[in-house]
């Protein structure tokens, strides 16, 4: 007998532990689903618990402690707007304050004793590490258009009993996640508590 009352028994069979010992059942559509004991609640495929935010969230990606989320289906899009769009501000700041040193005449004729040379040296510098991050926000474009999260990658397809390449995934379900990811509607994050929302809290 089955020791969890959450699941039926009667469909005993579709039911399983993971290597973590968690149950798991298998869907309609033969992908399977884990049993959150925390939320209470069967997580659809590629759905994850974050353990920081006390929540499961769909089309789980990673939390972001810079900005103190979840990154996942809903919001993903406007992670990676964030990252795009605050690169390329340091590329912009970047290019101003290398114009500005050219036009003080550096490295050549510059007065060194001006103290607003090595403010824009330290702004340069800064600005120019900080606009290498837009590899990372160009990353993200990527997994938004190929339909790949981080987890999917560290997890491999044995997780979630599906592909995690694009090539091997057919073009209808590439459109669906499209229009989930990009066109999902805007909620907060507190804004349910007893269904599974695509990157709201349960």
């Amino acid at each position: 007998m089955l020791d969890d009352p959450a699941l039926n028994i009667e469909g005993r069979d579709q039911y399983k532990k993971d290597f973590l010992g968690q149950w798991m059942r298998q869907a309609s559509d033969g992908r399977w689903e884990k049993y959150c004991a925390t939320c209470n609640i069967w997580r659809p495929p590629r759905a994850s618990h974050c353990n920081i935010c006390g929540y499961c969230f769909r089309r789980f990606d990673h939390h972001c402690a810079v900005v103190g989320n979840c990154v996942a289906e809903r919001n993903h899009r406007f992670f990676v707007a964030m990252l795009i769009f605050g690169q390329a501000g340091c590329l912009l700041l970047t290019a101003g304050a290398s114009w500005k040193l050219r036009e003080r005449g550096f490295p050549v004729s510059c007065d060194w004793h001006d103290a607003e040379i090595y403010i824009l040296l330290v702004f340069d510098i800064v600005y120019a590490y900080n606009s290498l991050m837009l590899l990372f926000g160009l990353c993200h474009c990527c997994s938004l258009v190929c339909d790949v999260t981080t987890k999917d990658l560290a997890a491999g397809d044995s997780l979630f009993q599906e592909p995690i390449c694009t090539g091997r995934r057919s073009l209808p379900n590439l459109l669906d996640s499209w229009h989930r990811v990009f066109c999902s509607p805007v909620q907060g994050k507190y804004a349910a508590s007893a269904k599974l929302l695509p990157s709201s809290p349960v």
